[in-house]
């Protein structure tokens, strides 16, 4: 489970105690394992939602911080979204889940652009289906209040410890590179669990406090440690030199 101090340190910097912000454990069984979900800011009032490729969305009738998700018939990714309304602040807190079943014929870009929440950060895409989040890449999210792009600061923070804050432009679009922050690399993507990051924004409009939070798991970059780019790169070419010459061999014999 994320650290209870990552936590606090979260909620301090959006500054309520009706902050929401879902706190992420390691998947178990690796990549596609099933991660556990917990949601700090939970309330009796607090509305939570299950949005599916399809954009089904499914109520779910939460009664404590620890969320079980339904089985969704579809692969791809899902959202899980968590609101705080009230008149002086309204709070959201969200997370994309790749599921794995029947594969879906909508682009998780239909997902992304659905309107989920009042306040929102949105990843500008998605990582694809065998990607995933990974230190030393860039990524660009785009923040939105009530559907409209807005600027604001973007503060981000990991399970391993970096605090760091950016901008959203008039565009709603901020770009960020993940921090390289792991300890103790071992060589295998495999050996090396995942941390989780989140990124959190506020702002207020018309004498409304906005909170939100997204937050998502990140892994070790092979290339800053056992994995060459310029090596695997010319593997590669090679491989695709030797297939072509087999192909014409087989052809002229």
């Amino acid at each position: 489970m994320k650290s209870p101090i990552f936590a606090l340190c979260l909620l301090g910097t959006l500054a309520s105690a009706q902050s929401l912000s879902w706190q992420l454990s390691a998947p178990s069984g690796g990549h596609h394992g099933a991660p556990a979900y917990h949601l700090d800011g939970f309330a009796p009032t607090t509305q939570i939602t299950y949005i599916d490729p399809q954009l089904n969305t499914h109520e779910l009738n939460a009664t404590h911080p620890h969320v079980t998700l339904p089985k969704s018939a579809f692969g791809s990714y899902h959202v899980l979204v968590a609101q705080n309304d009230t008149p002086a602040l309204y709070a959201s807190a969200l997370t994309y889940i790749y599921g794995h079943g029947k594969p879906s014929d909508r682009s998780p870009r239909l997902l992304t652009e659905y309107p989920k929440a009042q306040f929102e950060i949105t990843p500008d895409p998605l990582p694809r289906e065998h990607d995933r989040y990974t230190a030393s890449k860039k990524y660009r999210f785009v923040v939105t209040c009530k559907g409209k792009p807005v600027a604001a600061k973007v503060h981000l923070q990991t399970q391993n410890g970096t605090r760091e804050t950016f901008e959203s432009d008039a565009y709603g679009v901020v770009e960020l590179t993940l921090p390289n922050d792991f300890k103790a690399v071992t060589t295998g993507r495999r050996a090396n669990a995942p941390a989780s990051f989140t990124l959190g924004a506020s702002l207020v409009q018309e004498g409304r406090t906005y909170e939100t939070t997204l937050s998502a798991h990140y892994h070790v970059n092979p290339t800053d440690y056992w994995q060459s780019e310029p090596y695997g790169a010319a593997v590669a070419l090679l491989g695709f030199g030797l297939g072509v010459l087999a192909m014409r061999r087989k052809t002229n014999g």
